[in-house]
Formats: structure tokens, sequence, C-alpha cells
């Protein structure tokens, strides 16, 4: 039988299981901090071990960067990636690729995350990488997709640091956060070449049409709340807002986005900027 949790221990298990349930993967230390009003990642390691102790959850003496719910905890098993995002990164690059990878396969451009948080608050593209870094980033992540056999939208979070070296951070082998820019800034968004993908469809064009940002919107309350402000965040006709209609809010977590065109990256960010500080979730 698990032992008893303290009042912190359910509620960062409970956070967990409800991560895992939404994104297929557990959440960061960082996360798991802000959604349990946690002071420091210390603590938040010191009751995961306590979990573990506990029979809830168990680590991977394999993988250093895996976690896993017991039985007890969430009635499934199977390890998943705990992504510990610390490295000496200049800036982080997501590369998406799409389709069963061929050559002479067109390749867009890379975005660009401008967040120091990897978790991916803000998007613009195109980045502004040099000529020879894009190409490296480009050839790197289309080597991944040719290895696994991709079927399907890939998302290739790469690291760029300082001395100009790319070093890949993650993988996610489906539509990805870091590409809704697409809807309204590509000529195929990420969610329509998947679908042409899988079912074995001609690609779409991949151009961007023009440059584009896209802002996160993050929960600030727990429970259930509203979007307040869309008038005056939709005043700009370049300005796209996306709900996605989640019952329950927590500090952080992602309720919807903006995305806005631009003559330039830069202009398309002072606008997405704008609409999202329009906006404000309240309690409900």
């Amino acid at each position: 039988m698990p032992a008893e949790l303290s009042p912190r221990q359910r509620r960062v298990l409970d956070f967990i299981r409800r991560y895992i349930e939404e994104h297929g993967y557990p959440p960061t230390i960082r996360e798991i901090c802000e959604a349990c009003d946690i002071s420091s990642t210390s603590v938040a390691n010191y009751n995961l071990r306590r979990l573990a102790e506990a029979g809830y959850i168990r680590r991977s003496d394999r993988l250093s960067r895996a976690i896993e719910l017991t039985g007890v905890a969430a009635g499934f098993g199977g390890l998943v990636p705990f992504r510990l995002r610390q490295a000496p990164a200049a800036e982080t690059v997501q590369v998406p690729l799409l389709g069963r990878i061929a050559a002479g396969l067109p390749i867009p451009v890379p975005t660009e995350n401008l967040h120091p948080d990897p978790d991916t608050d803000v998007v613009s593209v195109p980045a502004e990488l040099p000529d020879a870094v894009a190409a490296r980033a480009q050839g790197l992540a289309e080597s991944i997709a040719s290895a696994l056999d991709l079927v399907g939208v890939l998302a290739v979070e790469l690291f760029l640091l300082e001395r100009g070296e790319v070093l890949v951070n993650e993988l996610a082998p489906r539509p990805h956060n870091s590409g809704h820019y697409t809807i309204e800034a590509c000529a195929t968004s990420q969610f329509a070449q998947h679908v042409r993908t899988v079912c074995g469809l001609p690609l779409g064009a991949t151009d961007l049409l023009r440059p584009a940002a896209m802002v996160n919107l993050l929960g600030e309350h727990r429970g259930r709340v509203r979007l307040t402000g869309v008038e005056d965040a939709l005043a700009d006709p370049l300005v796209s807002l996306h709900v996605y209609g989640k019952a329950e809010s927590w500090p952080r977590r992602k309720l919807g986005h903006v995305t806005a065109l631009g003559a330039s990256a830069a202009d398309a960010l002072r606008r997405a900027r704008a609409a999202a500080a329009a906006l404000r979730w309240e309690p409900a």
C-alpha cells in the first residue's frame, strides 16, 4: 500500500497526471514549481523523490530524463520523456518538417523562439539566422526525419549555442505549438499538411506567405476562467485569436494563442505582443 501523501505531494502528483493526459509527456521541473506554488527546483525534486519512495512514480535507471506514473497513480505504464531543459543555449530554433522526406523536398525556414524559457511562449518567423546556421539546422533535421522514416509532421527543437554549434533538444512527431503560426502565415498549415501526409495525399506548399509572430496565452488562475479584452486585441486586422476551449486553467497552462502578420518579423512580433497584452484571463 503506497504511503500517505502530504497535500503538496498530492498536488504535484495530480498536476503530473493531468499534464500527461493533456500533452502525452510529463511537465518540466519549472512547470511543476509554477503550477504547484513551489519556490525552488530542489523542493520540487524532494517531492518527486517522496512520490517515488511512496510508489506513485518511478524514474528510469536507464533513461536519465524519464518518469513513469505507476498503476497506483494513473492506471497505465510506459516511460515518457521528462524534459530537463538546462543548456548553455544562446537561443532556441524550431525546424518543422513534414511528409516522407525525399531528396529535393522543400524545407520551410526555421522558426525562432524568442522567449528564454524553451517551452515556447513566443515564436517569430522567419528567424534572423546566418545562412550557414540555418543550413546546418535544416540539414540536421532532415537527416533525423530520414532516419526515422518519418510520416507526418516533425518539429525539431534545436539549441543554438553562442559559438554557433547546433544541438538537438527535442523531437515532436506531430503538429507542435511552435508551428501554430502556419494557420495564418503559410500556404498550408501544419495541421492540413499532417492530414495530407498520413492519408498519402500530395503535400501542400510550405511557403511562408508573410512574416508572422505567435504569442501563447497562458493561464494565470486556477479553475474556470473567461477571456477579456478580445475586442481590443482584434482591433488590429492582422491579428488572429485562437482559444482552445480548455475547461480548467492553472498557472502557465496554454489556453490559446494570438498570431499576427506583419511587414517584417519584428513588426509581426510587435503586433502579436500588443494583442496579447490586451487580453486577460479572469476567474469565471
